[in-house]
């Protein structure tokens, strides 16, 4: 007897889900992808015939992924990632002149980015070369989903902010390309106050630092935790010069033949916030 074998053709189909689309959001986080595989054949009467496997489900698995820019002054538009939303860093209108004592306030946007919902813990960086130690608050929308509110007491910060509690860390649903939603972007403040005694050309270089702990909070390992700093405002104290002089007449000498001397005290002071150099004083008597 002999034994006759004809080759098969086998074509397997996949259906499946596009995971990520050029300028789509990515598939959400828990979203099942089927699978199914078919072989097609023809037997030895050449006849087509074919057979369909049993179905694999994939589950999309959540990735962690943000963006944070300092704010160009554009309104994030929502949805999938628009260039005009953020400005590149180091953006100039962060780069800020103040006096001793002021209030600076500096905005961020914070975009998620990620497959699924996410909550961010926030904390400011100072710079090892900064020439003056100022004061930050961080303040965070307690709802994003509704518009920003007035700024009644003219303080830079919408009044329906509140100061960031690592205890309630703000949270945003995943970009999912919703054009107008605005919900998966969060603004940020910072305010920062000037110390009382800062000098003229002092620096201080102010950094939101931004990491999505989900996947910790979750009881995960952690490898999907993003990080992301260098997101920095430069502010730079006003040189503001300023010198007083004042002369007294200290004693008064009759010498008895009609003669005085008089000794006179002339002082110099530096009322400015900057070094005075080659001061001279000249007296026209």
């Amino acid at each position: 007897m002999k034994t006759f074998f004809k080759s098969l053709l086998l074509t397997l189909l996949i259906a499946g889900a596009t995971l990520f689309a050029l300028g789509q959001a990515p598939t959400a986080a828990g979203t099942a992808i089927l699978n199914t595989a078919t072989a097609t054949f023809t037997d030895s009467n050449g006849t087509a015939r074919n057979s369909t496997s049993n179905t694999v489900t994939t589950t999309v698995q959540a990735v962690y992924s943000f963006n944070v820019e300092l704010d160009n002054g554009n309104t994030p538009s929502g949805g999938a990632a628009n260039a005009s939303d953020f400005s590149l860093n180091p953006d100039p209108t962060n780069d800020k002149t103040a006096n001793a004592s002021d209030t600076v306030v500096l905005e961020y946007n914070l975009e998620n980015l990620s497959n699924t919902r996410s909550t961010f813990d926030l904390a400011v960086g100072e710079d090892p070369a900064n020439t003056f130690t100022p004061t930050t608050v961080i303040w965070v929308d307690d709802d994003p989903t509704t518009p920003d509110a007035a700024d009644l007491d003219g303080n830079g910060i919408p009044d329906n902010y509140v100061v960031y509690n690592s205890a309630a860390k703000p949270d945003l649903p995943r970009n999912d390309g919703t054009s107008g939603s605005g919900d998966d972007y969060l603004k940020v403040f910072v305010e920062v106050q000037v110390p009382a005694n800062a000098l003229g050309n002092q620096v201080a270089k102010v950094d939101l630092q931004v990491t999505n702990d989900t996947a910790v909070a979750a009881g995960k390992t952690g490898v999907n935790v993003s990080y992301e700093n260098n997101n920095i405002g430069r502010i730079e104290i006003i040189e503001l010069p300023s010198i007083g002089v004042a002369k007294q007449a200290t004693t008064v000498t009759n010498n008895g033949d009609g003669t005085y001397d008089i000794d006179y005290t002339v002082t110099v002071e530096n009322f400015g916030n900057v070094d005075l150099s080659y001061v001279q004083v000249t007296e026209d008597l």
